[in-house]
C-alpha cells in the first residue's frame, strides 16, 4: 500500500492496516538503529503504532523525536505525538522536553486534529502570557500561529471564544491585529455557508448513500 491508501485504512480502523503497522513499529523498537519503514509511509505507521499502543510506543517515538537528526522524521514523529494531546501540549512548554523552536508546531499540530482543536484552543487560552513570552521575538507570526488552530472554527460557539481571545489579548498581537481580524471575518463567513447549506449537504448525503 502507498501512503494515501494506508492512512485511509488505517484511520478507517482496518485491522490488517492496523495490525502491519504496529508490527513495523514494534521492529523499529526492537532494532533502534535501523528503521526499515518505507519512507512514504512512515506517518501512518507512527500515528497508527503510538495511537494502538500505551506508554512504551510513545516514549519510544518521543526519544526518536529527540534524538534524530533526520528533520523529515522529525516532523512525522512530532504528528504522531501529537495524537496524544494534553500530555504533548505541556510538554510543548516544558523547558528541555521539546526543542523551543518546535514548541508552537506542537501546539498548532494538536489544533489542526478535529478532536485535538479545542484542547489546544483551551491550552492557548490558558497559557497565552508564557507563549507571548517565549515566542513574541524574532520572526514568530502569531497571526498564523491562532489562525492554525482557530481556522477550522464554523459555530457560534467558537466565533465567540474567538472574539473573547480578541478582547483580553488584542494589546499583545500588534502586527498580527489584522489578521485576527481577517480570521474572526472567515469564521462568521464559514458560520452563515454552514447555516445555509449544511442540511442540504446531509440530505444530499442521505439520498445519495
Amino acid at each position: 500500500m502507498r501512503s494515501h491508501e494506508a492512512g485511509t485504512a488505517c484511520s478507517n480502523g482496518i485491522p490488517e492496516c492496523l495490525t502491519a503497522a504496529v508490527q513495523q513499529f514494534s521492529d523499529w523498537m526492537k532494532n533502534p538503529g535501523n528503521n526499515r519503514i518505507d519512507p512514504g509511509l512512515k506517518y501512518t505507521v507512527f500515528c497508527a503504532a503510538i495511537k494502538q499502543g500505551g506508554q512504551r510506543e510513545w516514549d519510544f517515538a518521543y526519544n526518536q523525536y529527540k534524538t534524530s537528526q533526520v528533520a523529515s522524521e522529525r516532523a512525522k514523529l512530532l504528528g504522531a505525538l501529537s495524537g496524544r494531546f494534553l500530555e504533548f501540549l505541556e510538554f510543548a512548554v516544558s523547558d528541555g522536553e521539546v526543542r523551543k523552536q518546535d514548541g508552537t508546531s506542537v501546539i498548532s499540530s494538536v489544533g489542526r486534529n478535529v478532536i485535538g482543536r479545542p484542547i489546544a484552543w483551551n491550552f492557548v487560552c490558558s497559557r497565552w502570557n508564557y507563549i507571548m513570552k517565549e515566542y513574541s521575538e524574532g520572526q514568530w507570526n502569531a497571526g498564523g500561529f491562532i489562525k492554525s488552530i482557530s481556522g477550522a472554527f464554523n459555530n457560534d460557539y467558537q466565533l465567540q471564544q474567538l472574539l473573547d481571545f480578541g478582547k483580553v489579548h488584542r494589546s499583545d498581537l500588534g502586527r498580527a491585529v489584522r489578521s485576527y481580524e481577517q480570521d474572526v471575518k472567515a469564521m462568521q463567513a464559514n458560520i452563515q455557508w454552514m447555516q445555509k447549506n449544511l442540511n442540504i449537504v446531509i440530505d444530499w448525503l442521505n439520498q445519495n448513500a
